[in-house]
């Protein structure tokens, strides 16, 4: 029988509630999840959910330790907190800290689970190819995990 795909998922990433009208659509993680689980996609054996502690070495990798204070703090100047995006609360620090665990738990996930070499290609036809010549790796799991709130998203 076939290895199954961990799937990193947290309660918290649809935590957030969000003024009427806020144009990022939070409830999206938990409708993905239910959906996943619904629909028999996924098994709740599958699902591990991550921390929401990280390492302050891991954030200040793109963050300054001022930022990530004022963060914590809810002490964002208005630049920040626009380009943010999302209004600051307690949950929000610990929603945003447990998707940092999240992705960082699902690249360890995929490094111990995934064949070499990780097949990145975002081309339909190489993509279509892959698993005929036996190329797995991170992909999948990056897809599952791909929030769509970063820019590089977008």
């Amino acid at each position: 029988m076939a290895q199954l795909l961990p799937i990193v998922h947290s309660a918290l990433y649809s935590s957030v509630k969000l003024p009427a009208g806020h144009r990022f659509p939070m409830q999206k993680f938990d409708a993905c999840y239910r959906h996943l689980l619904a629909s028999g996609l996924a098994l709740p054996e599958q699902i591990i959910a991550p921390s929401d502690q990280v390492e302050e070495c891991d954030l200040q990798r793109a963050h300054s330790p001022q930022y990530l204070a004022a963060f914590r703090q809810g002490q964002l100047d208005s630049k920040a907190q626009r380009v943010m995006g999302l209004p600051w609360s307690p949950q929000l620090v610990r929603r945003t800290l447990s998707e940092v665990s999240g992705t960082l738990l699902t690249a360890r996930l995929a490094l111990q689970h995934g064949r070499t070499p990780p097949y990145w290609s975002s081309s339909p036809a190489e993509a279509a190819r892959a698993p005929k010549e036996g190329r797995v790796g991170v992909l999948p799991y990056l897809r599952l995990l791909c929030t769509g709130s970063c820019r590089s998203c977008v």
